[in-house]
């Protein structure tokens, strides 16, 4: 009831804003930008890697997970084809150690404590900015390894746009979607609807069978719409709706030996909607930005239903104490409302959290900041999260630039709802996982007429305690059992001539991460942890064609089998673009192939890959 008479509100306020035509004074309003800096602003010490629209576009008929598994120094477990089951580790650490960030609300289901990153399609935003390492003060639970943020930016500048997409590829891979933003200078709106499916019907060698067999049961399809609504009344101030809502359903692809056993088929289906209703409003000293939410998640398998439901209320707030000093403070209520059969009938939890946020800007080119994070859940409180961030330019004399930053913190994870109320042997003390994390690296750039080069290096230590594991027993249940470390060292370097004016343009780029991740208990590498991942890419451009070959190499990885590791493996991805113009309109047409040298490989024991398979897309922009 909670879910369908809030939707019913939020409905009303988008359709109501798209229908009025409001009677302001006859005036053309300034487009300025009404809201406070993002918490990228004060974290310029840590490694940040930012997907735009462009590097997204050859990607969109995919996931988030597929993006980040062949652009991203980070691992993605996936049980089996595309669609399945697919969760991260960024620099060792659990993909409960990961926030996944949209809207100011951390997508991670409160019940498992992650995102199936199957389920979010890169059609929905415009950008993603992933950063590594602890961001706990920043964008508190979970925020450990690592934070994805999602973007749907909305240009008031722009004339009305629209676009349309379809794809078809192997396994009968298919993909439809749409986009529309439109308005004026008082109303904008946009909208993204898709839907995604494929049968997964590829061919593998069954180490068990000793055969080459069809993969069963592991097809699936993703349908979801988003919508924004924004009114400006005047320049200072601004309202928005943010509306989302999926629905996906999928067979639970089966290992190995039990492919061909149709009674251990099963399947899943998930169904989410979380809406936004945003207020900023500017004057000459402060931005203040507030907001309420509604997140509902729904698992439903084997008849059995794991929900959750949520309200969120957020206030930030900032202002320039003088030239160079920034302030933020902020302010997060939530309350949650689970319905899952295996809690106690009356469960519920609050959590809330204060933070503040300053950057002083030292000289043009030194600039520190430090964010300070409060976090209470009902029964205890977190740990009292700080951070520091510094960056310092080095050198910079037009040609060439050197920029040296460093990030120290605290990270935390408050317990799943899961680990703390599940069975007979719940566990509402246990603590949350506590940890710190440093970062010390370099960006360098250097660039002529003709070439632009560009190099990063970043070495981390994480350092957690108080992990928490399942315990095998009768009934299962979680408890703190151990402490780990992560350390290693991130490197890129490309170089290209994408700036210049020459017709043939060009640009290589290699990364390169070593990740050594241990129980401190046991001297074995972490499970599904690679110890050195590398990726690789040439792009090629010329008039209206585009030429991208990726590569990537997974090394070696252990398993829960102490005597057996997954061997490492190559993948080669090839992709080839021509844009046609017709009038005021665009039309992108690309074929990829990927794994073109058809390399049998796992990414999670017993759940095999698919090979060599086809993708043709066509994207129209009018």
């Amino acid at each position: 009831m909670r879910l369908k008479g809030l939707m019913a509100v939020l409905f009303f306020i988008s359709t109501y804003c798209v229908g009025q035509e409001y009677q302001l004074p006859d005036r053309e309003l300034k487009e300025v930008e009404i809201t406070a800096k993002s918490m990228k602003y004060y974290s310029q010490g840590a490694h940040i890697q930012t997907f735009d629209s462009t590097e997204m576009q050859f990607y969109n008929e995919g996931t988030l997970a597929t993006l980040l598994r062949d652009k991203a120094s980070v691992y993605i477990r996936e049980y089996g084809a595309p669609g399945q089951l697919s969760s991260i580790s960024i620099r060792g650490a659990s993909p409960e150690n990961t926030a996944i960030v949209w809207n100011g609300i951390n997508l991670n289901s409160l019940t498992l404590g992650q995102t199936d990153m199957s389920t979010i399609n890169t059609f929905y935003f415009d950008n993603i900015d992933l950063q590594y390492g602890a961001s706990s003060a920043q964008y508190g639970s979970g925020a450990v390894g690592g934070t994805i943020i999602l973007k749907d930016q909305l240009d008031w500048e722009r004339e009305n746009h629209f676009e349309l997409q379809t794809a078809y590829g192997s396994f009968n891979q298919q993909f439809y979607g749409f986009k529309a933003q439109y308005g004026n200078n008082k109303w904008k709106h946009k909208t993204v609807g898709l839907y995604q499916m494929a049968d997964n019907d590829y061919t593998f060698y069954n180490e068990y069978a000793k055969e080459d067999q069809v993969q069963q049961n592991a097809g699936f399809w993703h349908a979801g719409i988003l919508h924004e609504t924004h009114f400006k009344p005047n320049e200072n101030e601004e309202w928005s709706v943010n509306l989302w809502y999926t629905q996906d359903q999928r067979g639970i692809q089966p290992i190995m030996g039990n492919n061909m056993k149709p009674s251990t088929y099963d399947s899943t289906e998930n169904t989410n909607f979380r809406g936004v209703v945003n207020y900023k409003v500017k004057n000459d000293k402060w931005t203040h930005t507030a907001s309420v939410a509604y997140i509902q998640d729904e698992l439903l398998n084997g008849g059995s239903q794991i929900a959750t439901q949520r309200v969120q209320g957020d206030y930030r707030g900032e202002t320039s104490l003088t030239n160079s000093l920034t302030l933020q403070t902020g302010l997060t209520l939530m309350n949650i409302w689970p319905d899952v059969y295996a809690y106690a009938a009356d469960t519920e939890e609050f959590r809330g959290s204060v933070f503040a946020a300053l950057r002083w800007d030292v000289t043009n080119r030194f600039n520190v900041s430090t964010t300070l994070r409060q976090t209470v859940v009902t029964g205890y409180s977190a740990p009292f999260t700080p951070s520091l961030n510094l960056s310092y330019i080095a050198l910079e004399d037009g040609s060439q630039s050197l920029k040296i930053k460093s990030s120290a913190g605290r990270s935390y994870r408050v317990p799943t709802l899961n680990e703390r109320y599940w069975g007979e042997k719940a566990n509402p003390d246990i603590k949350p996982e506590d940890g710190y994390n440093v970062d010390l690296g370099f960006d360098y750039t250097k660039s002529n007429n003709h070439l632009t080069f560009n190099t990063s290096v970043t070495g981390f230590y994480l350092r957690t305690f108080n992990k928490i594991l399942w315990i095998p027993g009768n009934p299962t249940y979680a408890a703190n059992v151990k402490e780990t470390y992560s350390r290693g060292v991130e490197v890129s370097a490309d170089i290209g001539n994408q700036y210049s004016k020459q017709l043939l343009k060009w640009k290589f780029g290699a990364a390169y991460s070593f990740t050594d991740a241990q129980n401190l208990d046991k001297d074995k590498q972490l499970m599904y942890v690679p110890k050195n991942l590398i990726r690789s890419y040439i792009n090629l451009g010329i008039a209206t064609w585009s030429l991208n070959i990726d590569g990537n190499f997974v090394g070696k990885r252990t398993t829960a089998n102490d005597y057996y590791n997954l061997d490492a493996y190559q993948l080669l991805n090839v992709g080839l673009s021509k844009w046609f113009k017709i009038n005021n309109s665009r039309i992108l047409l690309t074929a990829k192939v990927n794994n073109i040298t058809n390399s049998e490989y796992q990414n999670y024991e017993e759940y095999p890959m698919p090979g060599i398979n086809y993708m043709f897309k066509a994207n129209f922009n009018f």
